[in-house]
């Protein structure tokens, strides 16, 4: 995120949603800021993720051209016009979760 530590766990802690993630990167960890790719990387490396196993979520379009650019599956989160193309778009929660739950997916080539 490009938020800081105590901003991000603010934010997730407002939306119940803290528990739902094992990790992240924030603003404070300095890693080059987005569209860079490197904490994207760095976190699949850090949890032995691959980029077929992993989809990047963000609000914004230089979330959407980390995760591409990291080689994964992208999804836009809301209802923002962004002025590039996500692999999936979400506009809730509850449909990415239910997203999530249902679907398995492969990086595009």
């Amino acid at each position: 995120t490009h938020r800081g530590r105590k901003s991000m766990l603010k934010l997730l802690d407002a939306y119940e949603l803290t528990p739902s993630f094992v990790g992240f990167v924030t603003n404070d960890d300095g890693y080059p800021k987005k569209p860079d790719p490197t904490a994207f990387t760095a976190i699949l490396h850090y949890h032995g993720l691959s980029q077929a196993e992993t989809l990047a979520v963000g609000d914004r379009d230089i979330d959407i051209l980390a995760g591409r650019d990291a080689g994964l599956t992208t999804c836009i989160y809301g209802n923002k016009v962004v002025g590039c193309t996500a692999d999936i778009n979400i506009k809730s929660y509850e449909e990415l979760f239910e997203y999530l739950a249902c679907n398995s997916w492969e990086a595009q080539d």
